[in-house]
């Protein structure tokens, strides 16, 4: 049974509410509790029965409480002139002369209309106003020093006045003031239970619902979801309201959200894929309001054929995050590397150059995580597919340009006039405006390749990445953290043998932190469970075209599928005797040849072969012990 709660901030209001409940027919509930001012407002918080409808209170009690944001309205208990006139008069009585030495403590709206109409009958008292208890204090102190003799208030007020020896009226209700409250107060009840019924029939439908509902604001925040989008997202119950979309979302569905937030275009069937390798079909549709977008409502459903992967996917490197997770002690790097935190800390495009592989993706988002915008959506796009939507995809967030020399003419149009304004035209004709943090990279010089305009806006900021071979001190930390990053699904650890992390160091990398990371993923395949790599194992797997032993990376289909079989029909590939030296197989003929040319000098002979003097010296006692 729904209820109608009077809080009566006086004993003269609990009574009225006594006889009232009386006269109620048995189906109506009224429930008296006898709380004021801030007392009420805890009651209402923590006490308030579950079934409540309605509040009633009278004065301030009444305006906290309306204040303190309950789930419940609050209908006002008016204060009416008869009800004044009659404190004041008993006010008169007790004091017994026509002085003004009575003062009336109460809200000020009260204060306002009653104060003409005493002026009409001729009763001068003073006004109070008042708004929480320390009002009541301060105000009773200044009654004591305006000589005021009786007060008229409630019943905090009472207890104050007697304390500072004034006299005090309690201001009354009548029975006549609390029906008609009564009355109103069921008209709220009224429309109170037709919103909960409503509340209850969309709840009811949305439940039923077998595709999962997200709405978000324009901010991103999910305003209303039902339980099977938090079933699909595998998140608690109840604990999507609140929260930011896009920290539940991936950074695919993240940037579709921005893109139909700004542009206020539906985006339908986009495939995304949930938590447990399920996939599902999203649907974003804008909520408009007067033209204007106001966030969307986002629609989750089962796909029909849900997406398996053919083989388990192949072990990655760890995702570096920021910096301080970054390999490497060279002066260069380090260099490199404290420039970008410099311009992290700055709005201003960054150009990232360097050769394919040296890390310029991973540089780009670590400056998005030490930069302002680290919580927000870090996308990236290849120069020759960027669009215009891309940047409102991005909003808030980073944009990484990869290869930015392949531009097209119109993009670099774009690019240069957002860049300058902070806005792109769509193709429907519409300006969006969009918050966005330009990154860009290049393998090659720029300059004679975008409009001079933009070069140099693109440019301002530029950090050269050094090529591997720039930074050979750091190789075998590298090697080593990437192979046992490989390798620790398995749970085992690998090591490099000296010989081998010297092979290592001496080698070219013409394909950089990508050629590491390809043969540490297949020393990881294929190294033995225990001990460690040696220069032997290592040089089948050597990523080089032009090197006999490559032919073990695409074995014919007669050939064996373990991992023996590949190493034996590398073995047979490579030249009997001979050993990798500058991205090649040599032998020891060939040695002989080459340092009959240099005319024994050692020093010419390891540039030639693009190695050091030590390494080349080690070779030569191999090849001889060999033969």
């Amino acid at each position: 049974m729904s209820s109608v709660v009077l809080i009566a901030s006086e004993a003269s209001i609990a009574r009225c509410g006594e006889q009232l409940k009386k006269e109620l027919p048995v189906s109506r509930k009224l429930v008296i509790a006898e709380y004021y001012m801030e007392k009420a407002v805890q009651y209402a918080r923590n006490s308030l029965p579950e079934d409540t409808d309605v509040i009633m209170a009278r004065g301030n009690t009444a305006r906290l409480l309306k204040n303190a944001r309950l789930p419940v309205p609050v209908v006002t208990i008016p204060i009416t002139d008869a009800d004044l006139i009659r404190s004041v008069e008993k006010a008169r009585a007790i004091y017994g002369t026509e002085g003004s030495s009575i003062a009336y403590m109460g809200i000020e709206d009260t204060i306002r209309s009653v104060s003409a109409f005493l002026s009409l009958l001729h009763r001068s008292i003073r006004f109070y106003p008042v708004k929480n208890s320390r009002d009541i204090e301060a105000n009773i102190r200044q009654a004591k020093q305006d000589k005021v003799n009786v007060v008229i208030g409630g019943v905090y007020t009472r207890e104050l006045a007697l304390q500072a020896g004034l006299d005090c009226v309690l201001l009354e209700t009548s029975l006549s003031s609390l029906k008609e409250t009564y009355e109103r107060a069921l008209e709220v009840q009224k429309t109170t239970l037709l919103q909960k019924r409503k509340l209850l029939e969309q709840t009811t439908i949305l439940n039923s619902i077998s595709d999962g509902l997200i709405s978000i604001n324009e901010k991103g925040n999910v305003t209303m979801s039902n339980p099977q989008a938090e079933r699909l997202l595998r998140l608690p119950p109840k604990s999507l309201t609140g929260k930011s979309c896009f920290s539940v979302l991936s950074r695919t569905a993240a940037a579709l959200v921005n893109r139909a937030l700004l542009s206020g275009q539906e985006i339908l069937g986009h495939k995304e894929q949930l938590s447990g390798q399920k996939a599902c079909v999203m649907d974003l549709r804008p909520l408009a309001v007067n033209g204007t977008s106001r966030g969307l409502l986002i629609t989750l459903r089962r796909s029909r054929t849900l997406w398996q992967p053919s083989m388990p996917a192949a072990p990655s490197a760890v995702s570096v995050s920021d910096f301080s997770q970054l390999c490497g002690s060279a002066p260069c790097f380090r260099e490199a590397v404290s420039a970008a935190l410099l311009c992290a800390r700055l709005s201003a495009p960054v150009l990232l150059t360097g050769q394919p592989g040296t890390g310029r993706s991973t540089f780009a988002r670590c400056i998005h995580k030490e930069s302002g915008r680290r919580e927000e959506l870090f996308f990236q796009k290849a120069a020759s597919l960027l669009n215009e939507e891309d940047f409102l995809s991005a909003h808030g967030g980073t944009l990484f340009i990869r290869d930015i020399d392949q531009l097209s003419p119109h993009m670099a149009v774009v690019l240069e006039d957002f860049l300058e304004n902070g806005a792109v035209v769509l193709k429907s004709g519409r300006l969006c405006s969009a918050d966005v943090r330009i990154i860009a990279s290049a393998c090659r010089p720029l300059e004679g390749l975008l409009p001079p305009k933009l070069f140099y806006r693109i440019s301002s900021l530029s950090i050269a990445l050094p090529a591997l071979a720039q930074r050979r001190e750091d190789i075998p930390a590298l090697a080593a953290f990437l192979l046992n990053r490989f390798l620790s699904p398995d749970g085992r650890a690998c090591h490099f043998t000296p010989e081998a992390l010297q092979l290592l160091k001496d080698a070219p990398w013409p394909g950089n932190l990508l050629q590491l990371e390809a043969l540490c993923l297949r020393l990881s395949c294929f190294s033995p469970e225990n001990g460690g790599i040696t220069d032997e194992q290592i040089i089948p797997f050597m990523d080089n075209p032009s090197a006999p032993g490559s032919s073990c990376l695409t074995p014919d289909a007669s050939a064996a599928d373990s991992p023996v079989s590949l190493r034996s029909s590398a073995a047979a590939a490579i030249p009997a005797r001979s050993v990798f030296l500058g991205g090649r197989f040599v032998t020891l003929a060939e040695i002989r040849l080459l340092e009959a040319s240099c005319h024994g000098r050692r020093s010419l002979m390891a540039q030639k072969l693009g190695v050091s003097r030590s390494t080349l010296w080690r070779a030569v006692k191999r090849l001889e012990e060999m033969s």
